[in-house]
């Protein structure tokens, strides 16, 4: 049983990291580039059909550090998780703003560069992906209650947390895209993402269950919803569902991703049969998210390279081929070099 848990949490963290791969060399062509019409249209939807892809993350997340039956005291949250995290986001948010300082050409120097890193780790100011080390900071602090509420409460009592953080945090986002002031009850939960993590640890524990079936219906009605909601909130011009389409709060990427989840947790396979691919790409996996967003920016700010002139679509399938393989090489490298590698 051991084994099975191992390889499925392996392969789900495997397919999410491919999958914000590919979300971000789309997404970052479409907001460097700015192609409009069909190309851009094009590219949304394969962008908002991936976002699945974090939530699948945190659900592995809560999966394993939720378990009551792992050892995880305050000494190895403060002595491991913690740290990690902490040290990801010092050292990347501080290459990032080097790499905006030179290819940008800033002016002011040293004291420019530090002010600019001191200002985008402490305000959230660095580039587009790094929300997540935050979100996991927060995660690892609150992670002691957390335990202790996945320890002790009954199947009935997280069954009602789980419909509780979905109805403030999913649902009444859901809504609230289509109000202009949006509905005054609330309870004090400020993002979606604890859901997440206790829908991973439930779900895998079974204390949840959800029929194979139903699952596979939640990612299509999901992608479905996410599919007509972004085709008509870019050709229509409507806010309300460009927002329902690309928030990680919507309930169609709850579905996604809780359907996506169970199914992998329903089907998963013995460890010696799993791709042997998806090990090492989760093997380097935190590495992988820390890193791609250079090798695309590179790609697009330093060489100077418009997907859109050359291909269109298929080239940034091509080029999310080559920042996986490109990024996981580099983050391998990184793994050997003393410091860096209890980060990456």
């Amino acid at each position: 049983m051991k084994e099975k848990r191992v390889a499925y949490f392996s392969e789900l963290r495997a397919v999410s990291c491919v999958a914000i791969v590919i979300f971000h060399t789309f997404y970052c062509a479409a907001r460097l580039f700015q192609p409009g019409g069909a190309p851009y249209l094009g590219t949304i939807l394969v962008r908002n059909c991936l976002l699945w892809a974090v939530p699948c993350f945190v659900m592995v997340t809560g999966a394993l550090l939720l378990n009551p039956e792992k050892r995880l005291g305050p000494d190895r949250v403060f002595g491991r998780y913690l740290p990690r995290a902490v040290g990801a986001l010092l050292v990347f948010s501080f290459v990032f703003a080097l790499f905006d300082f030179v290819v940008d050409a800033q002016p002011g120097g040293i004291p420019a560069l530090l002010g600019s890193w001191v200002s985008a780790v402490l305000f959230n100011g660095s580039w587009l992906h790094m929300w997540y080390l935050y979100m996991l900071i927060a995660v690892y602090l609150m992670l002691p209650i957390y335990r202790v509420i996945s320890r002790h409460c009954s199947d009935a009592e997280l069954r009602y947390l789980l419909w509780l953080y979905a109805a403030f945090q999913a649902l009444v986002p859901t809504i609230n895209f289509f109000l202009q002031d949006g509905l005054g009850p609330y309870i004090f939960v400020y993002t979606v993402y604890p859901l997440y993590l206790f829908l991973g640890y439930a779900i895998h524990s079974e204390r949840v269950r959800i029929p194979l079936g139903a699952s596979i219906a939640l990612v299509i009605a999901g992608t479905v919803g996410l599919l007509v909601a972004t085709y008509f909130g870019i050709e229509g011009e409507i806010e309300a569902l460009r927002s329902l389409s690309g928030s990680f709060s919507s309930v169609l990427v709850l579905m996604q991703a809780v359907g996506i989840f169970s199914i992998v947790h329903q089907l998963r396979t013995d460890a010696e049969k799993a791709p042997r691919v998806l090990p090492a790409i989760d093997k380097r996996s935190f590495g992988i998210y820390l890193l791609h967003v250079l090798v695309i920016y590179y790609i697009y700010r330093v060489l100077q390279m418009n997907p859109y002139q050359s291909g269109g679509l298929s080239m940034l399938a091509m080029l999310s081929a080559i920042v996986l393989v490109v990024t996981w090489a580099i983050s391998w490298f990184l793994s050997h070099v003393p410091g860096i590698k209890k980060i990456v």
